[in-house]
């Protein structure tokens, strides 16, 4: 009887797991992560941690484009936001749109929330399956390791209490009580 043919249940010489070499040693965050992460931090939250995940995968250029756009996108949509729920939209809107179409003020003021909050979660999955799809691609097939959604969740929360200090210190700077957009004009006048 032939030498390897004598035990015929021993395991494999051959080491099968992969080499440690083509694992990433780098975490990043998954979409779902990002899209936990602008659901309780807004878009600049979501923002931030698709530029971690840039920044980690070594294309620092567009780590800086990302947080750079999302705070640009977070004050821009802050803005939009105060201006269509203001009174002196809703007024304008009341006399030109909404008095054809008799809207009643109480649904606009409940849909603004959700609408504005749906558009942003949507908006920011599209982004990061975008411009990280192939990323996060290579990265799965690469067994690299994802980091917490647990993190991304403190991550946005930690975003959205830093927001609403800068937006509470702006008015308090200003003096102002009648909205961000006033307090805003305000500073910068």
């Amino acid at each position: 009887m032939n030498e390897s043919m004598e035990n015929v249940y021993r395991p494999p010489e051959a080491d099968l797991r992969p080499a440690a070499d083509s694992m990433p040693r780098y975490r990043l965050f998954r979409v779902s992560s990002i899209v936990v992460a602008t659901f309780f931090g807004d878009l600049l939250a979501g923002a931030i941690l698709i530029g971690v995940n840039f920044k980690r995968t070594g294309h620092y250029s567009a780590y800086q484009k990302a947080v750079v756009y999302g705070l640009i996108a977070q004050v821009v949509a802050a803005l939009v936001y105060e201006l269509a729920v203001s009174r002196q939209v809703s007024d304008f809107f009341d006399q030109t749109v909404a008095g054809a179409l008799t809207f009643d003020q109480t649904l606009v003021d409940v849909l603004m929330p959700i609408g504005y909050g749906v558009g942003t979660l949507v908006a920011m999955g599209v982004l990061c399956h975008r411009y990280q799809h192939d990323i996060l691609f290579s990265h799965r097939k690469n067994d690299g390791a994802y980091l917490s959604h647990w993190l991304a969740a403190g991550i946005g929360v930690l975003v959205s209490l830093l927001t609403a200090f800068v937006t509470i210190g702006v008015l308090y700077l200003t003096g102002n009580d009648e909205g961000l957009v006033q307090g805003l004009i305000e500073l910068f006048r």
